[in-house]
């Protein structure tokens, strides 16, 4: 089973390594309209992790696929 490639994503950094190594996507519109503050106890790396993921829920709506 081939699973699609989605980018919630307009950074023209992230589309330019996918381009570069050839790796099929389609863009879909982030529709996280704020991104969550950090934790005090949370480090970076969690935070981008978290954010990473609200990103994905709010934009997912019916697509099948990976996501990010």
């Amino acid at each position: 089973m081939k699973r699609s490639l989605f980018l919630a994503s307009q950074s023209p950094r992230r589309k330019d390594i996918l381009n570069r190594f050839s790796i099929p996507y389609n863009c879909i519109e982030n529709l996280l309209t704020v991104e969550p503050l950090p934790n005090i106890s949370e480090s970076f790396s969690d935070w981008t992790i978290r954010c990473s993921r609200e990103k994905v829920m709010a934009s997912k709506a019916d697509y099948k696929g990976l996501i990010f």
